[in-house]
């Protein structure tokens, strides 16, 4: 069997200690406790026990030690990736994350940390995320990976290009699985642990939305027997202004949907004479300024790309937050119809619009 060659030692009696306790969950993550390393050197912690398991291997003073680092070394280190270290790394992160934030509010200044140990081998992508998101059976960060991905990725259609940049951005696109994409690295069960992972946050600001709108949701049910659609469409508008227990965002969202269709019922025809502009003036700019009426956000409409892209062009809608030193960035593209050339290309132009250090979910 194949060891790595150990270029450095630890700069801890970390060899004894794991003879000692290895017995427990294999050492970990207690080793990585015990050692005392930083989110920052996690690569050196995990390069650190597998040196020493590769010495306990190689010494036969200890049999019982010696078959339980080799069964190790079989398995291919694979405890380093289980759930109670992958936990351990998130808590750590965001320990130091918590800390580093209340020195900078209390006006101390940071200093990088000084590592005693020397850096292992030096991957192909040397780039690393502060993101807390780890995946089950994976060394790396789900940010650090897609950071890795999009430095090494080769742009030579609209499509390689938009995901190279989502990636540069700190950005990661689940809905997509096709081939290229960020997705497309993982495994089925891995891409689910990925979108478990990045939407258990919003799962239940959902439900409380979804929960706002059950009220005019039986409206429309209500009504559901009208076989008049401008008379279905007048009573249900009718009834939704007159609840009292809607919110006011969620009804005026309902009411200026159900209106235009109403009113504007070319802009539900599939080969319809309108306009990309009718649909923002008509719809969605209304919708929008509704939704983010109030919320400290700025909506501007028909901005030009950011100073940081090449590209000379305008964008349909910037989205900044005001309240902020460095504001939040998100970006919006409207259009008649969805194709998938457009959609990349625009894609694509949409987050080369982006500041590094306004990304509004970054990894």
């Amino acid at each position: 069997m194949k060891t790595r060659k150990a270029k450095r030692e630890p700069i801890w009696a970390a060899k004894d200690w794991l003879i000692e306790n290895h017995g427990i969950s294999n050492g970990l993550p207690e080793f990585f406790k015990t050692g005392e390393y930083s989110f920052a050197s996690k690569s050196i912690a995990e390069e650190d026990y597998i040196i020493v398991v590769d010495e306990i291997a190689r010494d036969g003073t200890n049999a019982e030690c010696q078959k339980w680092a080799r069964n190790i070394q079989a398995n291919e280190y694979m405890c380093l990736y289980n759930s109670s270290c992958l936990n351990y790394w998130r808590y750590i992160a965001s320990t130091e994350q918590d800390k580093l934030s209340k020195d900078k509010a209390a006006g101390i200044l940071v200093t990088p940390t000084v590592h005693k140990e020397r850096i292992a081998k030096k991957p192909r992508s040397n780039y690393v995320s502060n993101d807390t998101l780890f995946i089950d059976g994976y060394r790396q960060s789900l940010g650090t990976m897609i950071g890795r991905y999009a430095r090494s990725y080769v742009s030579t259609s609209n499509k390689r290009s938009y995901f190279k940049v989502l990636g540069m951005n700190n950005i990661v696109d689940v809905s997509d699985t096709s081939e290229g994409s960020h997705m497309d690295m993982f495994p089925p069960q891995a891409q689910v642990a990925i979108e478990q992972l990045i939407s258990r946050e919003m799962l239940n600001e959902n439900q409380a939305n979804c929960r706002s709108c059950t009220v005019p949701e039986a409206i429309i049910t209500k009504f559901l027997t009208e076989e008049i659609e401008d008379k279905f469409l007048a009573r249900v508008i009718k009834d939704i202004e007159e609840a009292s227990n809607v919110e006011k965002v969620i009804k005026r969202v309902y009411i200026q949907i159900l209106e235009s269709m109403l009113y504007d019922k070319y802009l539900y025809e599939e080969n319809g004479s309108f306009s990309e502009a009718d649909l923002i003036v008509k719809m969605y700019g209304p919708i929008m300024e509704n939704v983010f009426r109030g919320s400290g956000f700025k909506l501007t409409w028909g901005d030009t790309i950011s100073l940081f892209s090449d590209t000379e062009s305008k964008m349909d809608l910037r989205i900044f937050h005001t309240n902020r030193p460095s504001p939040d960035i998100m970006v919006n593209e409207f259009a008649k119809a969805s194709k998938e050339s457009k959609y990349y290309s625009i894609s694509t132009r949409e987050n080369q619009s982006w500041s590094p250090s306004r990304i509004s979910r970054s990894m």
